[in-house]
């Protein structure tokens, strides 16, 4: 509903189109999306990696990928997407399905993101690696760490303290610093992503960190003028 929001919002057409999983004739829906995008407008993909690899390669196979702007939500930030997509396509799609990440790149190099995946290897190797193992990740570090600070017996009180104390936790993970409470009323802690996409057989940044877009349907405005009036928005 966001991204038809945001269509509308700016003066184009939005259409919500929902398909049955798993898809039963991608070939089809792949005609479909393109016909009701019209050439050069863009397709907004909401599906997991195992359901989208069969729809990207009927688009592939039939020459429709440059019809339109292809783009997709967060799940298939997955490098057995991009791996998947380089075995059955070749280069076809190398830089242009545009993939919400929430986080960094997961093979960024960096100490947090390596942890990470050092953790995943040893201890769930058949689990996918994707930005919801990054938001995973982050959430056990940042209780372990608050537990680990504990002085004295750990109780219901100071663990529920330390929680509450937790600050200025820093990760290269985020492109920026998550908060537990907004104060406006409601929260939308990850309103920063990054933009990724398959180029041979890994995901790579394609967009730098960006605000997600405020829109009447969500609080993002409330949420950074408070951002802004606590000097916390840099």
């Amino acid at each position: 509903s966001g991204v038809v929001n945001f269509a509308k919002q700016n003066g184009m057409k939005g259409v919500s189109d929902v398909e049955t999983v798993p898809i039963k004739d991608p070939a089809g829906l792949a005609q479909k999306l393109v016909q009701e995008a019209g050439d050069g407008g863009g397709v907004v993909l909401d599906y997991t990696g195992p359901t989208v690899v069969p729809l990207l390669q009927a688009i592939s196979k039939q020459g429709l990928i440059d019809k339109v702007i292809w783009a997709s939500s967060t799940p298939p930030n997955d490098p057995s997407v991009a791996q998947a997509l380089q075995k059955c396509c070749g280069s076809d799609w190398d830089g242009k399905f545009l993939i919400n990440a929430e986080f960094g790149t997961l093979d960024s190099g960096k100490p947090d993101q390596n942890h990470m995946n050092e953790v995943r290897q040893k201890y769930a190797p058949n689990i996918p690696s994707s930005s919801f193992s990054q938001m995973g990740y982050l959430a056990g570090r940042v209780a372990t760490d608050a537990l680990l600070g504990i002085q004295g017996d750990i109780t219901k009180d100071s663990v529920n303290n330390a929680f509450k104390n937790i600050k200025d936790f820093s990760s290269d993970i985020w492109c920026k610093p998550w908060y537990f409470s907004s104060t406006v009323g409601q929260n939308v802690s990850n309103n920063n992503d990054i933009t990724v996409t398959p180029q041979g057989a890994n995901m790579v940044k394609k967009e730098d960190c960006f605000a997600i877009a405020a829109m009447p349907s969500n609080p993002l405005d409330a949420i950074r003028a408070k951002e802004k009036e606590l000097g916390l928005n840099s």
